[in-house]
């Protein structure tokens, strides 16, 4: 392993080890960063690196995720042979300083680490051929780039009954992009102290409610600038088109569904047409008729 190391984190406390990854950009960051990362965003991990980001209580989610590392550890050499170690360090790239590293597992015996995750069913589909979640691909690629690994290994627990493994091949292309986007966000954005935009991601819309909950508004009024002419304009024009497609996608299935009549499903190309009738359980409940498109599969 190329990489320096930083501290052991065994030698230091929760709050010390938070102030050490403050220090540079993680293998989690790095996928935010691009705008890969559907649950995260650039100006999220900013405010994170300069100490502006309000504190975020700890899901039972993310404390059983954790605790489940070693079990995932643990099958993933039952299921592969390879056996694997702790590296309780933050590490850093030799030459990109803003690159961190903290390590889940080495793979004992290979020039490679272990990636430990664990997700919902609702995910599932982002696993499947053997594809990983595009995050998880430039979280990977950003442990390769710090620590000069060939190849990188991702075990995920999926639904709690689904096991996959994944080897992720380095690619040297993929992680010069990544080193120059890391490198922009560094030092144009945090040490020069200028956030990233909001944008009109979830994670976006989430960011600012914990920025800006109930409690901390005021009844008052601040004079915008001019660029808030544009965004109004956006907005009104997204308003319209969103109303617009919705007039579109009703008219769409009216159509179809004159066209099915009294019949519950049909087909044409690779699509098809369901209108099914669902009686409720209860009586209290009257049927209904439920639409629907789905693709053929072949």
């Amino acid at each position: 392993m190329r990489a320096k190391k930083l501290v052991n984190t065994r030698a230091v406390s929760d709050g010390e080890w938070l102030a050490w990854r403050r220090q540079g950009i993680g293998g989690s960051d790095a996928g935010a960063v691009c705008g890969a990362d559907k649950w995260k965003t650039a100006l999220e991990v900013y405010l994170d690196k300069t100490g502006e980001l309000p504190p975020v209580e700890e899901k039972e989610a993310m404390r059983l995720g954790s605790k489940l590392k070693d079990f995932i550890a643990r099958e993933f050499t039952d299921r592969t042979g390879h056996r694997v170690m702790r590296r309780n360090w933050i590490f850093q790239h030799p030459e990109h300083s803003f690159m961190l590293a903290g390590l889940d597992r080495w793979v004992i015996g290979s020039h490679a680490g272990l990636l430990c995750k664990s997700t919902g069913e609702f995910s599932k589909e982002e696993w499947e051929d053997g594809r990983v979640p595009a995050k998880i691909d430039f979280q990977c690629q950003h442990y390769m780039a710090v620590t000069g690994a060939e190849h990188w290994w991702v075990a995920v627990l999926i639904g709690g009954n689904k096991f996959r493994t994944v080897r992720l091949e380095r690619s040297e292309e993929r992680i010069k992009r990544l080193i120059d986007r890391e490198a922009v966000f560094w030092n144009e954005h945090v040490l020069r102290r200028r956030p990233p935009a909001f944008d009109g991601t979830d994670a976006s819309s989430e960011l600012l409610n914990r920025l800006y909950p109930p409690a901390t508004s005021r009844n008052s009024s601040v004079p915008l600038t001019e660029e808030a002419e544009r965004w109004i304009g956006q907005y009104r024009q997204g308003a319209e088109e969103e109303r617009a497609a919705a007039l579109r996608k009703t008219e769409a299935e009216n159509k179809l569904k004159g066209l099915l009549g009294d019949h519950e499903q049909g087909t044409v190309g690779n699509y098809k047409v369901e209108w099914k009738s669902i009686n409720r359980k209860s009586a209290r409940f009257a049927p209904y008729r439920r639409f629907q498109i789905s693709t053929i599969s072949k």
